[in-house]
């Protein structure tokens, strides 16, 4: 199977495709990929392909080209949370390339910091002499 897309031949090539792994550490803006090595003995690079929709033709996002027949593992950064997405490792051979699995991810929704602010009082300073105030504190949690 030959495609083109933006310049670019992709061919399938024979070796076994890589195992793309449940993604770990995933927290709102990050994840971690992990992949099983590829055994195409022709292997050029490792290409960590992201998108938002389950395709991986012209519109998806290479995160990173690895070169390292033995980095089977990349953190992948800026990611938005509450948001779905879709990875593969596209394995480059000098006879083409191969898919890994697709898995998806939905990163977590952002949570609000609860932790109440911290006061000082820094008036009248210590050991002051001064007639007892009252004042009224109000605040609203953000």
């Amino acid at each position: 199977m030959v495609s083109l897309c933006a310049g670019m031949v992709n061919t399938v090539s024979s070796a076994t495709n890589v195992v793309l792994y449940p993604a770990t550490n995933v927290t709102e803006t990050s994840l971690t990929l992990t992949w099983s090595e590829s055994n195409n003995v022709n292997f050029t690079s490792y290409r960590v392909m992201q998108n938002t929709v389950n395709s991986f033709s012209c519109s998806c996002k290479t995160v990173k080209i690895i070169t390292s027949l033995s980095t089977t593992t990349w953190e992948i950064t800026g990611l938005l949370a509450n948001t779905t997405y879709y990875f593969l490792i596209r394995v480059g051979a000098t006879t083409g390339t191969s898919d890994s699995n697709v898995i998806s991810v939905t990163t977590p929704e952002s949570e609000s910091d609860t932790t109440p602010p911290l006061i000082t009082i820094t008036s009248p300073e210590n050991g002051s002499l001064h007639a007892a105030q009252y004042i009224d504190l109000n605040w609203y949690a953000n």
